[in-house]
């Protein structure tokens, strides 16, 4: 576990960073709008009035309303086996950046991952719901266990859909799904799953929004129209920056 933590925070180092650069450009997005009346801010001339009687609230503040969407987000990690190592440590590292930077928006956001059990089965976890809340410890105490106990095969068609009806189901007008894979789908079931990807893929990508992140792995760009390839983990903050930026803030 500690060695698991000790990697995944390395990749993590910039989530300050992060939760920093989506903080200051909500304050460059956000419509200026003064709130008068209070007790703290600054002094406002048309309310002195108010303190010979002794009314304290003669000052006014500017208010930076949060400039998102009314936008879901569904980040679906691969947890196969050929993720085992880098690959899920940067996967891990991306869901605390994620974490930070997406409560710092007031975003709504649900963590899951997929993989395939021993039967075989589709495998789909959900480590953090839309309606739920999660800790930094939480989310690499659960990525820790996925990673030792669970990594298989992956049927990545089937895990879209799986995905894709849980955000049909939320209310927000906007629904986006991201997906943080390393390669091509690899399932024991018969059948052409790469094809299967590809059609699920254009499916749903006319009633959601799909976005692939390839890990340490070009092979997302056969799959997915909209994608970004991370070679280098430290380039992670600044892809989530410009993704959140487009996806959610609009900007």
């Amino acid at each position: 576990m500690s060695s698991f933590r000790d990697h995944v925070l390395q990749y993590a180092s910039s989530a300050n960073r992060l939760a920093e650069d989506i903080s200051r450009l909500i304050q460059v997005e956000s419509v200026e709008d003064w709130e008068y009346g209070t007790r703290r801010g600054r002094l406002h001339g048309a309310s002195l009035y108010k303190i010979p009687t002794g009314g304290q609230d003669v000052f006014r503040r500017i208010t930076q309303p949060m400039v998102t969407n009314d936008t879901a987000l569904l980040f679906l990690g691969d947890a196969s086996g050929s993720m085992t190592g880098n690959r899920f440590y940067a996967l891990t590292a991306s869901y605390l950046l994620l974490h930070k930077a997406c409560e710092k928006i007031g975003a709504t956001y649900e963590f899951d991952m997929f993989s395939e059990n021993h039967v075989p089965q589709p495998l789909h976890l959900v480590l953090k719901g839309f309606d739920s809340t999660i800790t930094d410890e939480q989310i690499i105490t659960r990525c820790n266990y996925v990673h030792d106990n669970l990594m298989g095969n992956n049927a990545d068609g089937e895990a879209l859909l799986w995905a894709y009806r849980r955000l049909m189901h939320r209310p927000e007008k906007n629904k986006v799904l991201v997906v943080l894979s390393d390669g091509q789908p690899m399932t024991r079931a018969t059948g052409d799953a790469s094809t299967h990807l590809r059609k699920v893929v254009a499916a749903i990508a006319e009633e959601i929004d799909v976005f692939g992140i390839g890990l340490m792995n070009p092979s997302v760009k056969f799959f997915y129209p909209q994608h970004e390839i991370i070679t280098d983990p430290a380039k992670l903050p600044d892809m989530f920056l410009n993704l959140l930026k487009s996806k959610v803030l609009g900007v």
